[in-house]
C-alpha cells in the first residue's frame, strides 16, 4: 500500500536525504517542508493533464442564485473535489467563478479532473513525476542548490511528459472502434 509518506520518502531519496518516518515527525525540516507543500504540488500534477485515473463525470445540481452573466443564466455547483473542468455537457460555453459554474445548459454533465488523495489510485509513472516535483520543490530550501533544483525540475518534466503519453495511448486504443479488415487490406492480401 503506497502511502503520502512514503511518496515524500522516494522524493527525499532524490535529494539524497534520509526517508522519514512519518510527514508528522518532530525536529526534522523535511517533515514541516512536506506537510506544507504536498497538497499544492499533488494538485498541480493532477491538473497538468486529463489523467484517466482522476477523471470523473457527474450531473451538477442547479443553485437558487441568480448568474450575472446573461448568456450563461444558470449557476451550478462543482464538486469539492473538482481542480479542473474538462467539458459542460454538449460543449455547452461556461464560465467558472470558484466552486461555481455558469451555463446556459439546463442540466449540465460535466467531465472534470478529481483532486485523488490515494495514492493507490495513481499510475507508478505519475507516482513519478509527483516525486520530481516534490523533489525540485524541495531542492532549493534544503539545499540552496540551484542545478539539483533544475535537475530535478528537468526530470520532471520528462517523467510527466511519459506519463502523458502513457496515459493518452491507453485511452486511444481504449475508444477506437474495433478494427475489421476493409476493402483495401481485402484486395492486398487476399483475405474475405
Amino acid at each position: 500500500m503506497r502511502s503520502v509518506t512514503s511518496v515524500c520518502n522516494m522524493a527525499l531519496g532524490y535529494l539524497n536525504h534520509p526517508p522519514l518516518s512519518s510527514l508528522d515527525e518532530e525536529g526534522r525540516p523535511e517533515a514541516e517542508l512536506l506537510r506544507r507543500i504536498f497538497p499544492d504540488v499533488r494538485d498541480r500534477v493532477l491538473g497538468e493533464h486529463p489523467w484517466s485515473f482522476a477523471t470523473r463525470r457527474e450531473k451538477l445540481a442547479e443553485l437558487s442564485q441568480d448568474s450575472p452573466y446573461p448568456d450563461c443564466s444558470k449557476a451550478y455547483g462543482l464538486p469539492h473535489s473538482c481542480l479542473r473542468v474538462l467539458d459542460v455537457g454538449d460543449g455547452s460555453r461556461y464560465i467558472r467563478e470558484g466552486g461555481r459554474i455558469y451555463t446556459s445548459h439546463p442540466r449540465p454533465s460535466i467531465e472534470y479532473v478529481k483532486r485523488v488523495e490515494e495514492m493507490d489510485d495513481w499510475p507508478p509513472k505519475v507516482i513519478s513525476a509527483l516525486c520530481f516535483l516534490l523533489a525540485s520543490e524541495m531542492a532549493l530550501p534544503l539545499s540552496g542548490d540551484a542545478n539539483l533544483f533544475n535537475a530535478m525540475y528537468n526530470r520532471f518534466r520528462m517523467e510527466i511528459d511519459s506519463a502523458k503519453s502513457e496515459d493518452y495511448i491507453e485511452n486511444f486504443h481504449a475508444s477506437q472502434p474495433e478494427r475489421t479488415q476493409g476493402s483495401f487490406l481485402s484486395s492486398r492480401f487476399g483475405g474475405n
